[in-house]
């Protein structure tokens, strides 16, 4: 058995003592001298700008070290991100062992010694009082208890809310002049334009909370009907197949832009320095655990890369023992996908991937099904249906944005807070371990990474009673509670991302209108004759285009219905938005040599975004008759429309953005049998060009919908 990586909430909640230990350490780890390999700045550095060698491994091209669009993005940020855990697990040792014993140093020696970093899942469904953004990232103080607090909380700047430059450009030519990252001297998400730059988090939370559900449905989709690593992992468009158009990677990039909205995290190049980013890259790194538990016979397949990055030149071919640069195991050679393969190695799991605790690998592969339907449930059309009984929540109520809260379900920590900001909880001084010696937990050098597999081992199997216990013992049915509509930040001064879409109000619009007459009663349809004989067709959308065509982050809006077409910055919020294709793309100009490269070689990304639980959605309204093609494809012929938004909000053009194509396919779903099992899908799809070609046979939206002569 090794530790494991919790989700934030439940950290927060269940586990103080580390979760105080996790705050003053990330402090700590974000004072560190600028200058130092192992500082957060030069570890955050790694993933993109500031373009320079790390630990001595020199590049070939201007950019950074991270593989996006690439067959190693998943196991390239696993060693990433165990580095980076490795820093905080240090630092965490020490403020551990500087409490005074008569303050519980013992205790908190016991609980450094399990911890590992925490992970955002936005995916699940949380308790009444939490968001989809998690409350203790958008405090900008947090109280905790230090060393030399007296065993009182104290207020200290919140190291999850932004990391602070200290100094910003410490070596010149770090960011680039013309940009603003270069005048930011904190992390921001979605910042106001008023000269503040000032974060708004509630943009965040809005824009979040709107797409969450398809976010569910497509990550659902993704890790239970694909069963190859490739398209699995990336999202670099290889003239594959149409029902393999999503990507983990795909899902990330939506996670990235929404949460960033023109600050940090929505650019490649700055993304790592924002906490958040360790947040969403660890949930993501759990979704890949997942999947491999799921689909244990598939792994890295070799794959040309388009890209390159800074150690690798665009067209190299890239394989299971490609070097994973710039992370060593030992003092020859870098970590390669094949020593990566293994959460284990670095000494770490999650809470669904405790393999240890199951008899055969049968078994196990039935655990992570389980816990996969009990934490998504309403992300599947199949598992809705699957799971309508009495005593359950209804299938409408799971279909919502923002499913209602059951009381069983409140197992996401409702966080304390006083006039100083977010409260670390109060510690539990009934937990008793004996304290661990700090001798052997000094921080290794750049180049021995590969030791901290042994480094951070160290329960050696045995759990105390007291131990932390699996998040999937503790109860996971989590429910949103009602979204409201974005408020302003800065009502004095104008945002990048308006606070308040204009004539918007998202709680008071309502999906297209049924066909039916509303002047009498209606029965609710039963969501199970959507399955006759347990099946029914799952439907998608795919999206295609150039990823660096627009000089930047660009997003791709799906509506079903109508909207309001003259007001971009409402679009995210629309109650008729069904989910985004999120193209994080950069500009020739920033000094990022592969995307340079990327460009000349006309590096296309793909993506899907599911239609089904949108449309039962309006089966139940009585707007649909069901989902087969003859009823779907009409209405999709008149309620499926697409548009696309800057980095910045403002709207870009259809007919201007370079290889974009929009098509619809569906897939066959089989129902789940079992509690343990997941859906089963067909083996090929079906594309309906009819959807998106208009009357004159050219391709809806500016020609951008792809038509029968496209297919062939």
């Amino acid at each position: 058995p090794v530790p494991i990586r919790r989700e934030i909430r439940d950290l927060e909640k269940n586990y103080p003592d580390q979760w105080n230990l996790y705050l003053l350490g990330l402090d700590a780890f974000q004072q560190i001298d600028e200058e130092e390999p192992l500082s957060y700045y030069q570890i955050a550095g790694i993933h993109g700008r500031p373009y320079k060698a790390w630990s001595g491994v020199k590049g070939v091209q201007a950019s950074g070290y991270c593989t996006h669009s690439s067959i190693l993005f998943p196991t390239w940020h696993r060693p990433y991100l165990a580095l980076f855990e490795e820093v905080l697990y240090a630092l965490i040792q020490k403020k551990a062992g500087d409490f005074p014993e008569s303050e519980g140093q013992d205790r908190y020696m016991a609980a450094a010694r399990d911890f590992r970093m925490p992970y955002w899942d936005w995916a699940i469904v949380t308790g009444r009082g939490q968001g989809v953004l998690p409350r203790s990232v958008q405090s900008e103080t947090v109280n905790v208890f230090t060393p030399t607090s007296g065993g009182q909380r104290v207020p200290m700047d919140n190291p999850l809310y932004s990391f602070r430059f200290h100094p910003l450009n410490p070596s010149e030519g770090d960011f680039p002049d013309d940009s603003d990252f270069s005048t930011w001297d904190s992390t921001v998400r979605w910042p106001t334009d008023d000269g503040t730059a000032t974060s708004q988090n509630n943009l965040a939370e809005s824009a979040l909370e709107n797409e969450v559900r398809n976010l569910r449905e497509r990550a659902f989709y993704i890790v239970s009907s694909y069963l190859r690593y490739g398209p699995f992992s990336n999202n670099a468009w290889t003239k594959s197949k149409p029902g393999i158009y999503g990507s983990l990677e795909g899902v990330h990039d939506t996670i990235h832009d929404k949460t960033g909205g023109g600050g940090h995290m929505a650019n490649v190049p700055f993304a790592a320095f924002d906490p958040i980013f360790w947040l969403h890259h660890t949930n993501i790194d759990r979704f890949f655990a997942m999947w491999q538990a799921i689909h244990p016979n598939s792994y890295v397949e070799p794959q040309r890369t388009a890209r390159g990055t800074y150690t690798t030149r665009a067209g190299s071919n890239e394989t299971e023992s490609t070097g994973l640069t710039p992370f060593y195991e030992d003092s020859n050679s870098f970590w390669d996908s094949d020593g990566v393969k293994a959460t284990e190695t670095f000494g770490y799991a999650y809470p669904e991937t405790q393999s240890w605790n199951y008899k055969t690998g049968g078994e196990y592969q039935a655990s992570v099904n389980a816990a996969i339907d009990r934490l998504y449930r309403g992300s599947s059309l199949a598992t809705i249906i699957a799971s309508s009984s009495p005593g359950k929540l209804s299938p409408a109520a799971q279909m919502k944005k923002q499913p209602e809260v059951q009381s069983e379900d409140l197992s996401v920590p409702e966080a304390e807070a006083d006039s100083a900001g977010t409260s670390a909880v109060e510690q539990q001084p009934e937990v008793q371990s004996k304290a661990a010696s700090t001798q052997d937990k000094e921080i290794h050098s750049v180049k021995s990474f590969g030791a901290r597999k042994m480094m951070v081992a160290s329960t050696n199997g045995h759990h105390s009673p007291d131990d932390q216990k699996p998040m999937e013992e503790a109860g996971t049915e989590r429910n949103l509670p009602q979204s409201s509509k974005p408020q302003k930040s800065n009502p004095e001064g104008s945002s990048s991302h308006k606070s308040e879409p204009q004539a918007h109000k998202p709680e008071d619009k309502k999906p297209q209108e049924s066909k039916e007459d509303d002047s009498s009663p209606q029965q609710t349809p039963d969501i199970k004759n959507l399955a006759p004989d347990g099946k029914y067709l799952e439907w998608l959308t795919n999206v295609r285009a150039l990823k660096h065509g627009l000089g930047g982050t660009f997003n791709v809006h799906i509506f079903l219905g109508d909207f309001e077409r003259e007001n971009p910055s409402s679009w995210p919020f629309d109650a008729n938005h069904v989910g985004t294709f999120t193209v994080l793309g950069d500009s020739a100009d920033t000094g990022c040599a592969k995307c340079r490269e990327d460009q000349h070689s006309n590096l296309e990304v793909t993506g899907q975004i599911p239609l089904t639980i949108a449309l039962a959605e309006r089966y139940l309204a009585h707007q649909l008759d069901d989902l087969t093609p003859n009823s779907v494809v009409p209405f999709l012929q008149k309620n499926l429309h697409w548009r696309v938004t800057l980095g910045n909000g403002s709207e870009k053009a259809l007919g201007e953005v370079p290889h974009l194509t929009v098509s619809v396919i569906s897939n066959e779903v089989q129902l789940p049998s079992a509690p343990h099992e997941l859906p089963t899908y067909a083996d090929d799809v079906e594309v309906y060009p009819a959807i998106t070609t208009n009357r004159d046979g050219d391709g809806r939206g500016v020609n951008t919908g792809l038509t029968s002569e496209d297919q062939t």
